[in-house]
């Protein structure tokens, strides 16, 4: 018991020197103990390229690190200016990347962020296993920058996958009952021979199920699916919200509302004979394909024009200087322009009436969303009508 006291005196004395270690650490009110504000604008939803561009907001006054990996970035690839940071990653392995962005204030205060961006140089996502029959479309999403993939079925090569984008496809045939060692290959110069492998099983007792082909990349919140089945389908979108699930006479469908950015990944399975049968595929939210200048630029020419390039084809009557905006200033001050929409490249064009200004921070803006998220009327829309499922911004700042 003895001892017990003396411990507990102790453990209070201890605590009394700490809390007055505390208090002279912070014992002025003057001093500033704030981590410094910074923001991540986001990563970009293709995850197909191995170059990204990171920008965002920070507090005055305060430097900026990026790491990549264990790998701090050469102060060169960081712009910080007017409260804006950005830069340049343009060597992703693959796979994840673990990024940290560290805001440091004057007085060495620290914020750091950290994300992973993810490199699909390769990836098998569209495919059906079990199936009952002996062939079948099989896709993936792949880098526009390297060849099509090559594809080994029970180590034969059978072809190679048609590229349209980012994504491959092929129509597999000559599936045999049991297990089919699938092989799907492409040589990258940094990584070398690069290979996904995937086993497909064939049961001719298997239920049938399928997804007919989805709309992907697509701009929209929205979309329908479909497919056949034999019993009764379990549908799963675990990044969008499903709503009801039709199934008569064999063939189901299923609306999806709120598809998250970038990858969503549709699993729908069927049971019978006790064997379960599925079916996958990825519909990708993908807003833009390219912007330029890129966000986060900090050497733009004041003659500039400001264009974005969309990932599926747009109504070109949409896209109008009332939808697609630039300007600068706070209050933002819209800039003079002319817009226009090229078909054959599914990119719109800003032409500043005038050269901006330099040294000026501007932010190019695309419309489709309210404050509330509801459509407006001015929406940018692609050709079936569905509106961006979010507005598009990023800024660049001039010479």
């Amino acid at each position: 018991m003895k001892r017990c006291n003396i411990w507990n005196g102790m453990t209070l004395v201890m605590g009394l020197l700490l809390s007055g270690l505390l208090l002279t650490s912070c014992g002025s009110s003057q001093e500033d103990l704030v981590a410094p504000r910074i923001t991540f604008d986001g990563a970009a939803a293709d995850t197909t390229s191995r170059t990204r561009y990171l920008s965002g907001t920070v507090e005055a006054g305060a430097t900026v690190e990026v790491t990549l990996g264990n790998d701090l970035l050469p102060a060169s690839q960081v712009h910080v200016s007017g409260g804006y940071w950005s830069c340049v990653i343009d060597n992703l392995a693959a796979g994840s990347n673990l990024v940290s962005v560290t805001a440091v204030d004057a007085i060495g205060n620290q914020n750091i962020l950290s994300f992973f961006l993810v490199y699909d140089l390769l990836t098998i996502d569209t495919y059906v296993s079990p199936l009952p029959g002996t062939s079948q479309t099989i896709g993936g999403q792949v880098d526009p920058a390297l060849a099509a993939p090559e594809v080994t079925l029970n180590s034969v090569v059978v072809g190679n996958g048609t590229v349209s984008g980012n994504r491959w496809s092929f129509d597999l045939t000559g599936l045999v009952e049991g297990s089919n060692a699938l092989e799907v290959s492409v040589t990258h110069p940094v990584f070398g021979l690069v290979k996904k492998n995937l086993t497909l099983q064939v049961n001719t007792l298997a239920p049938i199920i399928t997804i007919d082909p989805v709309v992907t990349p697509t701009v929209a919140a929205d979309q329908n699916l479909s497919g056949s089945y034999t019993t009764a389908p379990v549908v799963s979108v675990a990044t969008a919200t499903p709503g009801t699930l039709n199934a008569a006479a064999g063939l189901w469908d299923l609306s999806l509302s709120a598809l998250a950015a970038g990858k969503n990944i549709v699993i729908t399975s069927d049971s019978a004979n006790n064997i379960t049968a599925t079916a996958r595929t990825l519909i990708t939210q993908q807003l833009v394909a390219d912007r330029i200048p890129h966000p986060g630029a900090f050497d733009v020419a004041a003659a500039t024009t400001v264009s974005v390039t969309f990932p599926v084809a747009m109504a070109a009557a949409t896209i109008t200087d009332s939808s697609f905006t630039l300007s600068a200033g706070d209050p933002a001050v819209a800039v003079a322009a002319v817009v226009t929409y090229d078909d054959a490249s599914r990119t719109a064009t800003l032409t500043p009436v005038s050269p901006l200004a330099p040294g000026t921070v501007y932010t190019a803006t695309l419309l489709a969303r309210d404050s509330n998220g509801g459509v407006l009327p001015s929406a940018i829309t692609d050709l079936s009508g569905q509106p961006l499922a979010r507005n598009v911004s990023w800024f660049f700042t001039t010479l």
